[in-house]
C-alpha cells in the first residue's frame, strides 16, 4: 500500500491542491496525430476530403441562403398586412397570405404558364 504524504500525488493524479483548483497544476501538452500507416483505414483520401469540403461550402451557402429567405418572407409579410393585403396579383406576380401561421407564399408566373398551375 502507498503511502500519502501531504500534497503527494494520489494514485497517479495531481495533489490534493491541484484537485481543488488551487495548486498550479502543469498543462500536458496534446499528443501530435500518429503518422499513418500502410494499410490502416484512416488514411487520408484526398478525394473523399475534397469532396467534404465542397459539401460544407455548398451546405454553408444554403444556410446563409435560407436565412436571407426568412428576412424577405418577414418582409412580404409585414408590407401585405401595412397595405391590407391578403392576396396580391399583377402581371406574373402573385402573393398570398394564407391564414394558417400566416405563411407567405409567392410565385413569378412564367410566360406561356397557365395560371391554374
Amino acid at each position: 500500500m502507498a503511502v500519502r504524504g501531504k500534497g503527494a500525488p494520489i494514485g497517479g493524479f495531481g495533489t490534493r491542491e491541484e484537485e481543488k483548483g488551487g495548486g498550479t497544476a502543469v498543462a500536458e501538452a496534446p499528443k501530435p496525430n500518429q503518422k499513418s500507416l500502410e494499410g490502416m483505414e484512416d488514411r487520408e483520401i484526398e478525394e473523399l476530403e475534397a469532396l467534404a469540403d465542397q459539401y460544407a461550402k455548398l451546405r454553408d451557402k444554403r444556410m446563409k441562403i435560407g436565412i436571407e429567405e426568412v428576412s424577405l418572407r418577414e418582409t412580404i409579410r409585414t408590407t401585405m398586412k401595412r397595405h391590407k393585403k391578403t392576396h396580391y396579383r399583377r402581371e406574373a406576380i402573385e402573393i398570398d397570405l394564407v391564414p394558417e401561421g400566416e405563411k407567405v407564399k409567392v410565385k413569378i408566373h412564367k410566360e406561356g404558364e397557365d395560371e391554374d398551375e
